[in-house]
C-alpha cells in the first residue's frame, strides 16, 4: 500500500518542473531465531544482503515495484 500511496501522490513542482515520486523497495525475511532479542551480527548482515539484493532486483525490473527475496535476487 505504500508504494502505491506514494505512485498515487500529487506531483510536485521544482524550478517549474513536474516531478513525481516512486520507490523500489526490497523485502527479506528474519528467521525468529532471535534469542533474548539479541541477533548476531552475520545474521543481520545477511538479512540486510538479502534485502538490499531484493531492491536492487525491483529497480531492475522497471522501477516502482517491490521484490521479495529470493535466490534469484542474488546480485
Amino acid at each position: 500500500r505504500l508504494r502505491l500511496y506514494i505512485e498515487k501522490m500529487s506531483t510536485s513542482s521544482v524550478c517549474g518542473k513536474q516531478i513525481s515520486i516512486t520507490i523500489s523497495i526490497g523485502i527479506a525475511t528474519l528467521n525468529p531465531l532471535i534469542t533474548n532479542g539479541n541477533v548476531p551480527s552475520a545474521i543481520l548482515k545477511n538479512f540486510y544482503e538479502m534485502s538490499d539484493a531484493a531492491m536492487y532486483s525491483a529497480k531492475q525490473a522497471g522501477r516502482n515495484q517491490v521484490v521479495i527475496w529470493s535466490p534469484s535476487c542474488v546480485k
